[in-house]
């Protein structure tokens, strides 16, 4: 049973959402998201077994949305709707697996009323609005503005399971479901090591914290590696996406997470195309 989306507007609404934080009005959007998305499958539907049977004509859309099933292609409308997987290259069995998964974490986490552990990365239809959050955390709490902050990230190799984490971070937050596509990681050295020929597929980080952290206490950037994090395996940059999308969802790129390298030159990593991505490829 799905719940109602929120609505905006009262006094109330507003004191809840200022109480609650940043991530409190993430989770706020996050709820509306999955609503509408599930009102559009659910109308979309409806409209499609209208046609079948004959009591509907098979429009132009429907005719598309007919083409995609077929194909056991996610339809594109729900990818629009959706926002967070417009390139995801999942079939429609694994995208509606990992619909449901969204769903379920935005209810536990609504049932909660309080931050999660960690937080499922994948499982969010605007993982960018996190990392936003945390930003506006760390400037409340040290009473600076958020153009002062830069995003700091810790890898956590003790932490492998989302279950091994019992407590919400003290600053900023846990992240899981991140995967490392184009190279190996050594769990014990916590580095990137080149990956062998049959080590080319990806492979699952452990915990990553994340919190913003004031410009001025940057710390050495020696030999880590700044990898663009990206929502689907299709690695869309600025521009590279279909324009309908470009004002929906312009970039596919969460956030960038630094990785230790040791003494490997960047270029290596960049030439065999390394990245992060939160999308396991059919």
């Amino acid at each position: 049973k799905r719940r109602g989306a929120p609505k905006y507007g009262s006094e109330k609404d507003s004191f809840e959402e200022t109480q609650g934080g940043p991530t409190w009005a993430l989770l706020l959007r996050e709820v509306c998201i999955s609503t509408a998305l599930l009102d559009e499958i659910e109308s979309m539907t409806k409209r499609f077994q209208k046609a079948l049977s004959g009591e509907a004509p098979i429009t132009p859309d429907l005719a598309e949305f007919r083409e995609e099933l077929r194909f056991l292609r996610a339809p594109s409308t729900w990818r629009l709707k959706a926002t967070f997987a417009c390139g995801s290259r999942l079939s429609l069995t694994s995208w509606v697996k990992g619909l449901k998964a969204s769903v379920a974490s935005t209810q536990a986490w609504l049932e909660r009323m309080a931050d999660p552990p960690c937080f499922m990365i994948a499982h969010l239809f605007r993982p960018s609005a996190l990392v936003v959050a945390i930003l506006q955390q760390a400037a409340r709490r040290l009473r600076v503005a958020v153009g002062d902050l830069h995003v700091y990230n810790e890898v956590l190799p003790q932490f492998e399971d989302p279950a091994d984490i019992q407590e919400p971070a003290t600053e900023g937050g846990h992240i899981f479901g991140v995967f490392l596509r184009g190279a190996n990681w050594h769990g014990q050295r916590a580095t990137l090591t080149i990956a062998k020929p049959n080590e080319s597929g990806f492979v699952a980080m452990p915990a990553v914290l994340v919190r913003g952290e004031l410009q001025t206490e940057a710390r050495s950037a020696e030999n880590i590696l700044r990898l663009p994090l990206f929502k689907t395996s299709a690695r869309w940059a600025a521009g590279a996406e279909p324009a309908a999308w470009r004002s929906v969802y312009p970039l596919d790129v969460i956030m960038e997470i630094g990785l230790k390298s040791e003494s490997e030159e960047p270029s290596i990593w960049i030439l065999r195309g390394v990245a992060l991505v939160c999308e396991v490829a059919d």
